[in-house]
């Protein structure tokens, strides 16, 4: 009768371990599941809010475009200008430029 009991309380104390570590395996990989898709989503909200510009000078206006498809976004003769324009337009959004076109709007003022 004492070898079952031993035989019992080993097999409810192995279980109880198994469980355990599958419970938590489980709720490791759900984490994961978790997090990859909250890091997919704030990756596509950054790139939503983030615009690539191109600046082009024509007769002492300064034109931007959108990088990636070439479509306008403002026009103005100076920096200020521009940047009122684009906070009118598109807000909570950043845009990037390069240094080139940043030093000839910068050279505007």
């Amino acid at each position: 009768m004492n070898e079952y009991l031993i035989f019992y309380i080993l097999g409810l104390i192995t279980f109880f371990y198994l469980g355990w570590r599958l419970r938590e395996w489980w709720a490791i990989r759900n984490m994961h599941k978790i997090l990859s898709t909250f890091e997919e989503e704030l990756q596509e909200t950054i790139a939503k809010s983030i615009i690539n510009v191109t600046v082009e000078k024509i007769e002492g206006i300064f034109y931007l475009y959108n990088r990636d498809d070439n479509s306008f976004l403002a026009q103005g003769k100076d920096i200020s200008t521009l940047m009122s324009v684009l906070e009118k337009q598109f807000p909570n959004t950043t845009f990037n430029l390069s240094r080139e076109h940043f030093d000839m709007l910068k050279g505007a003022k």
